[in-house]
This record gives structure tokens, C-alpha cells and sequence, in this order.
């Protein structure tokens, strides 16, 4: 997904499938697997599967019986500490802004698996009509399998948007080697 080029092999914009429009992350996901790169991504971001059974109990999309169906195991959702999607530490980042939530802030933590001594720099174009705060801007790894832990603060820049709308960009650490991007949408409610 971090290593995905969000371009055609022309260096064009992705298109949707009527080929007219300029496909969103809706649309394209990540974009175009590159092979190459994503044998060498950098970073990457490392989930447990006991992750993957909290997000599924604290969306509130799916009871007991269903989490357990998925893990072919006995779950019990009441007794999991359950997370809210956006902090899921996945690469992607989806959240939601309304009138009444409109700040929200999830923490990402990446383990370098390139190379040592490496310095990574964040990038990111904000999606329209909000602001995007990462703290801290700069990722400094002695080692490799080192981890690192990074903030998003998500927030309008002034008035909320229209209910039902949504709004993309990206955000991206770039070592001058490694170039690990993450999509960013933000669904207004």
C-alpha cells in the first residue's frame, strides 16, 4: 500500500474506469502496486492479529458471533478493549468530521525495515478544506526494526464542510531513498 504509485506508467493521474475522471482513493485505493518497491518498502506499519480483533469489535458493525466466525475462534466482544476504526494501525488514514467532532487526532507507528541511520521527513497534501498537523515532522532511525510512533491532527480550516461530502490527499515519509505514502480521507457528516 505505502510503496503504490497514485499514476499511470505515463505519469498521468489515474483515471476511474469511464477513463474521463481522475480517480479518487475510493476509487484507486493506494493506486498501482510496484513490485519492486514494495520488496523494499522502508517502513512499514506492523499490525498483530489480536489488532485486527479489536477493530472489528469496536466498529460496532459486527456482533460476537460474527468477530468469531471471521477468526474461526470463540470471541467475546464485551471482554475486548474494542478501538474505533481510525486507530487501527493501518496505513491508510479515515476519519470523520462533523459540526460537532471537528478535530480528531490518530497516533501511527511505522518500524523501519530499510536502512539504518535513515531520516525520514513528512509530506503531505491536505485534503480540501482541512488542516493536517503531524507531530513530529521528522522520523530519525539508528536501527533497523526500529519503531516510531507519529500524530495526525485532522481538523477543518474554518467553516465544517457540507454533510455527505468527503475530501482526500496524502501523506508521505520520504528519506530521499524511501518515498512510504499513506492515503488520507475525510468523510463529513
Amino acid at each position: 500500500m505505502t510503496t503504490a504509485q497514485f499514476k499511470d506508467r505515463d505519469g498521468n493521474p489515474i483515471t476511474d474506469q469511464s477513463g474521463g475522471k481522475k480517480a479518487g482513493v475510493f476509487q484507486m485505493g493506494s493506486g498501482h502496486l510496484d513490485p519492486v518497491a514494495a520488496s523494499d518498502p522502508g517502513l512499514i506499519y506492523d499490525i498483530q492479529f489480536h489488532d485486527y480483533i479489536r477493530y472489528l469489535c469496536g466498529s460496532g458493525l459486527f456482533s460476537s458471533q460474527d468477530v468469531s466466525a471471521i477468526v474461526q475462534g470463540k470471541i467475546t466482544c464485551s471482554s475486548i478493549r474494542g478501538i474505533k476504526p481510525e486507530e487501527l494501525n493501518y496505513p491508510s488514514i479515515g476519519v470523520t468530521l462533523s459540526a460537532s467532532s471537528t478535530t480528531v487526532t490518530v497516533t501511527r507507528t511505522v518500524t523501519n525495515v530499510g536502512d539504518s541511520d535513515t531520516t525520514y521527513t513528512v509530506d503531505f497534501v491536505e485534503p480540501e478544506g482541512v488542516r493536517i498537523d503531524v507531530s513530529p515532522v521528522t522520523l530519525d532511525f539508528k536501527n533497523v526494526g526500529e519503531m516510531k510512533s507519529y500524530n495526525v491532527t485532522i481538523s477543518f480550516k474554518s467553516t465544517p464542510m457540507p454533510p455527505g461530502d468527503y475530501s482526500e490527499g496524502h501523506l508521505a515519509w520520504d528519506s530521499g531513498k524511501y518515498f512510504v505514502r499513506s492515503p488520507i480521507a475525510v468523510t463529513f457528516v
